[in-house]
């Protein structure tokens, strides 16, 4: 964490379901702003605050910073079932159980549970997921078409995909501290072990 690395307590984290171009245009997006002072609060929220962008204050910074990080990766998986082409309730399943395993890997690195459920939590999940404006859910997307991983990020063009390295670090997490996580587990498999991408339907 920011906080952590900076031995700073007036720092704040901002996260929930937006893309820039969205924010440049004035449309309607709601956020969480997370810091364990008030002050800090008070003050990045007056700052922030516009007719068109909502901020909801919270003092879990840990849980919407570790939200964000896992939404990633998550998103990879959704994406896959774009690419092949998987019914919408087959979607909805794995939705419910990325939201599941989002919850205890909060609760686990330190935040509350409570952050899964917001904005930045199942707010963005629920963006990242089911966008094809998504870079994660993009290169999940070529997974599922049947392109090889290198193939899928030669297909991005050098854009960034950060759940691919947060796959990798979430389950070596879940695995040392064995935690029962489908999403991650799932994930991990089909990408760094060649495990057949069809198995992401296995909800």
């Amino acid at each position: 964490m920011f906080i952590d690395e900076l031995n700073a307590k007036k720092i704040a984290a901002i996260s929930g379901p937006s893309f820039a171009i969205e924010i440049v245009n004035k449309e309607s997006i709601s956020f969480m702003l997370g810091s364990e002072e008030k002050e800090v609060l008070d003050i990045i929220s007056k700052l922030l605050g516009r007719d068109y962008l909502k901020v909801e204050k919270t003092e879990d910074i840990e849980g919407i910073q570790i939200a964000g990080g896992i939404k990633n990766a998550i998103a990879v998986g959704s994406g896959m079932l774009d690419g092949l082409n998987a019914a919408d309730s087959t979607k909805a399943a794995y939705l419910a159980k990325a939201m599941a395993d989002m919850s205890k890997l909060i609760v686990k690195l330190g935040g509350k549970k409570e952050s899964a459920y917001s904005y930045a939590g199942i707010g963005d999940l629920i963006l990242t997921c089911m966008s094809h404006t998504s870079r994660n859910n993009t290169f999940g997307r070529y997974l599922g078409m049947g392109l090889s991983v290198k193939e899928a990020f030669d297909k991005m063009e050098g854009k960034t995909v950060e759940g691919y390295n947060m796959i990798r670090t979430l389950y070596k997490f879940v695995e040392s501290n064995n935690i029962d996580t489908y999403t991650i587990k799932t994930i991990y498999n089909i990408i760094f072990e060649g495990q057949d991408v069809n198995s992401i339907r296995n909800v």
